[in-house]
């Protein structure tokens, strides 16, 4: 579970930003390319957008304006790099579709102090538009305060599997469609067998996180489960839910039978020795959500190696 930041630009520039960044330790994602930059911004779960402008392959302003006047992305800070005479000619507009703003060539202080500034604008607890649940950062320090108190608890890693073909048939309000009844489904079955202190939370790209206590866990995840089975189908149409899949074409132009989207959960609990830091727990938790994805069916995998308390 980290704050990750997508830079978009050309090949060059977004691999000189992002390297900049990681050397300070951010989680850093590059998209060289407008396309792919906004593909990768719209699947969501970025703490803040760096754009840099190098027309005519990359229009940073256009980019900026597609992201701010989107649902999904127009609460994410955004922070555009261009040369003095494209900020001065575009001055007017520049308040309402960018963050901040830096002229070329930009100090690697001056950016880190941007990039700082912006992420603390955003408060400690910034909510997702879509699912109305905390993100990245009240995911991680719930974590990290779960942690640090000693108390058993488990963290659920749940993602939507076959979500990226789905959004590449379906128009996107289909796909925030599906995003948006995950996050119901989660938060029903919380509400109803979940605790009081159960934490729950959207990081992006159908993915969520659930922070309970080790003996509801694997009951918790049985619900989403059955939740999700049961309501996914109504998500596609009619031929391709009756088929129990949908057609896609790769590169190559061969065609590809994509299953009907499951849910896969992954369980990391501290009664787990080896978890002695929330970024342990997330790990393991990242591992067995993989694992669980390697299954056709939904499915949700528990760590073998925890104790009972």
């Amino acid at each position: 579970m980290t704050n990750r930041i997508l830079v978009i630009g050309d090949e060059t520039a977004a691999d000189q930003v992002g390297g900049n960044l990681r050397l300070e330790g951010f989680d850093v994602e590059t998209a060289p390319g407008a396309e792919a930059g906004a593909s990768m911004a719209f699947e969501g779960g970025f703490l803040l957008i760096i754009c840099d402008d190098a027309p005519p392959d990359i229009d940073g302003f256009e980019i900026c304006r597609s992201l701010k006047s989107n649902r999904r992305t127009a609460g994410v800070p955004v922070i555009l790099i261009s040369d003095a005479a494209r900020l001065e000619s575009n001055a007017i507009e520049l308040e309402s579709i960018v963050d901040e703003f830096m002229t070329k060539p930009y100090r690697l202080t001056e950016l880190l102090a941007r990039v700082n500034l912006s992420i603390k604008r955003m408060g400690a607890s910034p909510t997702d538009p879509l699912t109305g649940l905390p993100g990245n950062i009240a995911a991680d320090d719930r974590l990290r305060d779960v942690v640090r108190s000693g108390a058993p608890f488990t963290l659920m890693l749940i993602a939507v599997k076959g979500l990226r073909p789905f959004h590449e048939t379906y128009d996107d309000e289909r796909f925030e469609q599906v995003i948006h009844f995950t996050a119901e489904t989660i938060k029903e079955v919380i509400r109803k067998e979940g605790g009081r202190r159960d934490h729950t939370a959207y990081l992006g790209n159908g993915t969520f996180s659930v922070i309970t206590v080790p003996e509801r866990a694997a009951t918790l995840a049985r619900s989403i489960t059955r939740l999700f089975d049961g309501g996914i189908r109504s998500f596609y149409s009619v031929s391709d839910a009756d088929r129990g899949c949908l057609t896609t074409f790769n590169r190559q132009g061969s065609m590809l039978d994509n299953p009907i989207m499951t849910v896969s959960i992954g369980l990391a609990s501290n009664t787990n020795p080896e978890v002695q830091s929330h970024w342990g727990a997330a790990e393991i938790a990242r591992e067995l959500l993989e694992y669980a994805m390697s299954f056709p069916e939904s499915k949700y995998c528990e760590d073998r190696r925890a104790k009972n308390r």
